[in-house]
């Protein structure tokens, strides 16, 4: 089986009857990083003096010149002895001599004494559901997409979660010490306080769906609590549209009139090739997968690098905003690389707006050869034509979202690679005159 038909049946968005697929969104969901201060506890053997010391006493032999002659120590260390076991609440002194206490007698039938002593630990707080973990996979903020917490931690959160906590610091203990003979796994006594408590993200890849203008939402493996982070995420996309890159706008993006004639040819022969990668056939897959096409959201960036790897001539750009190729390092450093070999990059740009952060790496890139002319209206589809091996196009529809905001509507981003040489000459005649 072929490495790309393998790759795009990876690639396919999970099913979702009477729903039709438009995008994949990356969502950060929270997690609280917690460290807390915690008294641990260990049952451990009884120190022979201290066993010899309680029998006596039980005999009422509690005169220190007679333990420490039977212990074979100086009195002093017989003192000590008795301080630590004073300090613990096993013998009380009357005068100077000790005598045994409850706690003493107890201890005594069990020879078994608590430590208790103080240590740190971190845990991690799913924010939606709730489940705590030792899971490092976790991270910042790396975009808009991120959901807010619904589960509140405080000390009475932990309090609640006190078996669950205590599971894992015991496991963490094994894994820890795995190897180690005879290290002490302590259970956890007390939860002391929350020492600094940070919120980050563990992203999951989410596919939406819309029918007549209701949205729906998915992942594509089963995960546990899938229900609640689904429900999270609808809920907050309603009072917070711009989280699926859902916008008010008036009105719909123009497409290039050239290549309106081929959008049911270009979709049609995507769902073929989806197809044929579903039932495994080779032949067919092959047929769809190098004709003009629409392109999953996943192949856009595939074909980006391969045409830049591939291009022998000139590349031709048109777009809004040129932040893809500075912002992916892979694709800077082969436009990098293109630029110091000579090869001839053009960019037409619309003033729809590039970040500012860029405009130094922009600048770096005309340095090296990039020629970018800066057009005076707004390019709403996005063209990169690798010379005459290929053209990717990218248009934006908006679909209306059923919603109390008027003029609702989600962006939707389509891809198509087109290799036929007509198209691609027609389009090039644009960068005629640079």
């Amino acid at each position: 089986m072929n490495k790309e038909l393998e790759k795009i049946a990876d690639m396919l968005p999970p099913k979702n009857n009477n729903y039709n697929y438009l995008k994949k969104i990356r969502i950060g969901y929270p997690v609280y990083k917690i460290n807390i201060k915690i008294l641990r506890r260990e049952d451990k053997e009884v120190p022979y003096s201290y066993e010899v010391i309680l029998r006596l006493l039980f005999e009422n032999i509690n005169n220190i010149k007679q333990i420490s002659g039977i212990l074979g120590l100086e009195e002093y260390v017989v003192r000590n002895i008795l301080a630590e076991m004073y300090a613990r609440d096993y013998v009380y002194l009357i005068g100077n001599n000790p005598v045994i206490s409850i706690q003493g007698k107890k201890l005594l039938n069990t020879l078994k004494m608590m430590e208790i002593t103080e240590d740190k630990f971190t845990i991690y707080i799913d924010g939606i559901s709730g489940k705590v973990e030792i899971d490092e996979n976790v991270q910042k903020g790396t975009n808009g997409n991120l959901l807010k917490e619904l589960i509140k931690v405080d000390n009475d959160f932990l309090n609640e979660k006190f078996a669950d906590i205590d599971d894992l610091y015991k496991k963490y203990q094994e894994e820890e010490f795995d190897g180690f003979k005879n290290a002490s796994i302590y259970e956890l006594y007390d939860i002391k306080e929350i020492q600094s408590k940070t919120i980050l993200y563990r992203y999951k890849d989410v596919y939406i769906f819309e029918n007549n203008g209701q949205i729906d939402f998915s992942f594509k493996n089963k995960i546990d609590n899938e229900g609640e982070y689904i429900e999270a995420l609808a809920n907050e996309y309603k009072n917070k549209p711009m989280i699926l890159d859902i916008k008010q706008i008036e009105g719909k993006r123009v497409t290039v009139d050239n290549l309106n004639e081929y959008r049911e040819e270009l979709n049609k022969n995507k769902m073929l090739m989806v197809e044929n990668a579903r039932i495994k056939d080779e032949n067919e897959f092959n047929k769809m997968y190098y004709s003009n096409r629409e392109l999953l959201e996943d192949e856009y960036i595939e074909f980006v690098l391969k045409g830049l790897d591939k291009c022998k001539g000139n590349i031709y750009i048109k777009t809004g905003n040129f932040n893809e190729f500075v912002e992916i390092d892979d694709i800077k450093s082969k436009v990098i690389d293109l630029l110091n070999n000579g090869h001839k990059i053009i960019v037409q740009l619309g003033k729809n707006g590039t970040k500012k952060d860029i405009e130094k790496e922009i600048k770096a890139l005309k340095l090296k050869g990039l020629i970018l002319v800066n057009t005076n209206n707004y390019i709403n589809e996005r063209v990169v034509i690798f010379d005459s091996l290929y053209m990717l196009y990218t248009n934006y529809e908006y679909i209306n979202v059923k919603s109390d905001i008027p003029n609702l509507k989600i962006k939707n981003e389509i891809n198509s690679i087109v290799y036929k040489d007509d198209i691609i000459n027609i389009i090039k005649k644009d960068f005629e005159n640079i």
